[in-house]
């Protein structure tokens, strides 16, 4: 049930880190698995204070590498691993694995939603501090950013359904990959 990193994907987490090295990253949003807040931290750890979970992210299906550990159980591992993870944006269910009638979890939607809320991100984190409107999530972003038009937000999910993606093409995201843009 949701695997850690394997000593490869620690390997390959030492070069995202030294990809990133000259970039100034805003903000991280992560898969709530483990293997994604491993990644986040190993390969953009300092880079902002904490790492925010966004559970539309996260991996669905029967599969061990699948399968969440839960709230309680993750929130857990990330404080005793001391990984600073921000959780206010996980709520009751999202552990569960919502599948479509096809038994495969809705991607393409998921996907959209993400976008979405990537976009949503980046005006409250413009927001002036103070403003009703700069929560994202439960998560306080107001005033985090003075500009919008050189945001990076940087985003660990799940090969298979970052393929999703609109622009993709159901083309497959081999173990590590970024883009710059």
């Amino acid at each position: 049930m949701d695997p850690p990193l394997t000593p490869q994907g620690e390997h390959q987490c030492i070069a995202l880190k030294e990809a990133f090295a000259d970039r100034k990253i805003d903000f991280v949003i992560a898969s709530p698995m483990r293997r994604t807040l491993q990644t986040a931290h190993l390969g953009f750890g300092g880079k902002t204070s904490k790492i925010i979970v966004l559970p539309e992210l996260r991996e669905f299906g029967e599969g061990p590498g699948s399968t969440s550990m839960g709230t309680a159980n993750i929130k857990s591992w990330a404080n005793k691993n001391g990984i600073p993870v921000d959780f206010q944006t996980l709520y009751k269910g999202w552990e569960a694995d919502i599948q479509d009638k096809d038994g495969y979890p809705p991607s393409p939607q998921r996907a959209r939603f993400v976008l979405k809320a990537l976009w949503k991100l980046a005006v409250k984190a413009t927001a002036e501090p103070g403003e009703n409107k700069g929560k994202w999530y439960g998560v306080d972003v107001a005033g985090k950013l003075k500009r919008e038009a050189d945001m990076e937000i940087v985003v660990v999910a799940h090969g298979a359904f970052l393929s999703t993606f609109p622009g993709n093409h159901g083309k497959p995201f081999l173990r590590v990959n970024w883009v710059f843009g």
